[in-house]
């Protein structure tokens, strides 16, 4: 079969093949550190060549690997090559990407059956953590055919962090909600509460900016009040709960107000208005990086998936 032409999913699947029908493929197992790695290098046939080969996680290190790997394949005649990783984090990326951007077999190593594999080729001794021993276990378990497919993906790396910078902005948003709810309406006007589940409600934000306690609020006049909340009439049913917060506030129980309130919700509000724009951008940049794909629509089409479930579909299953 000719192999230039298949894709690289299904070379992945005759590399698996190959592996159970005990071809002699060479393995290089690599153990990933945040400055340098471990490898081992073996066969599918038992054999070690290198056992424990230290090298820096940059071009020369990479190159010098690269360059035994390649000798020990030509000497001992092995038919093919495979390179196994554990992924640790983001260390492992620079490495697997350069070795797949170079042409070479790449596949992934779960961390849980790394663990478990430790188990059996421990003896009873203690398995330190970055024993040099990893590499070989990441060996063995490609010649058990224990792997997942790798593959370098650009386009959707980016939507996955794309995805989680989204999941942190919206972590400091409610962040945000829970300090407005528990910290300053707990204390300054806990009457307010009940009538706004949403606390990032239009007028909940125009009373936190212009009378941000009860004490606040007391000093205005009812129509003050609502001249400052409503830049247009507002609707009789809107007039009637603005209504309800003022007159709450009047016999509201709140602490009296310190000099420090109003600078800290200025921070409060600054704070909330940059996320919000920020999270604006992000999910604009996640539309732009669906829309090219007619998968998006069809996902779409799902009954109860919205844009942002089928972007977590595209970035996570393809």
């Amino acid at each position: 079969m000719n192999t230039s032409i298949l894709s690289p999913i299904e070379k992945y699947r005759q590399l698996k093949r190959e592996i159970r029908k005990g071809q002699d493929i060479l393995i290089v197992g690599i153990d990933i550190g945040k400055h340098s790695s471990v490898s081992c290098i073996g066969d599918t046939r038992g054999k070690i060549y290198l056992r424990k080969y230290k090298f820096g996680n940059h071009l020369r290190g990479i190159q010098d690997i690269i360059s035994r790997a390649e000798e020990y394949k030509g000497q001992h005649r092995k038919s093919a090559m495979v390179w196994a990783v554990e992924p640790t984090g983001n260390y492992h990326k620079p490495v697997a990407n350069h070795l797949v951007r170079n042409g070479y077999r790449v596949v992934g190593i779960s961390s849980v059956t790394a663990k478990e594999n430790r188990k059996t080729l421990d003896g009873g001794g203690r398995w330190r953590k970055n024993d040099p021993r990893d590499a070989f276990n990441i060996l063995d378990l490609v010649r058990q055919g224990k792997m997942f497919f790798y593959q370098e993906n650009p386009e959707r790396e980016g939507l996955k962090d794309l995805l989680k910078l989204r999941m942190r902005t919206s972590k400091s948003l409610s962040s945000f909600k829970a300090r407005i709810r528990n910290n300053h309406f707990a204390r300054y006007f806990p009457e307010i509460d009940s009538l706004y589940p949403d606390i990032f409600n239009q007028d909940i934000m125009r009373i936190l900016k212009h009378c941000p306690t009860a004490e606040d609020i007391r000093q205005l006049s009812y129509q003050r009040f609502l001249d400052i909340l409503t830049r247009k009439k507002a609707s009789l049913k809107h007039e009637r709960r603005l209504h309800e917060v003022w007159q709450r506030a009047q016999d509201s129980i709140g602490c009296v107000k310190h000099s420090g309130v109003n600078l800290t919700i200025s921070i409060y509000l600054e704070n909330i208005l940059q996320l919000k724009s920020q999270m604006k951008a992000i999910d604009e940049n996640i539309r732009n990086f669906c829309c090219e794909s007619r998968d998006y629509d069809l996902i779409q089409g799902i009954p109860g998936y919205g844009p942002l479930l089928a972007a977590v579909i595209m970035a996570y299953v393809g």
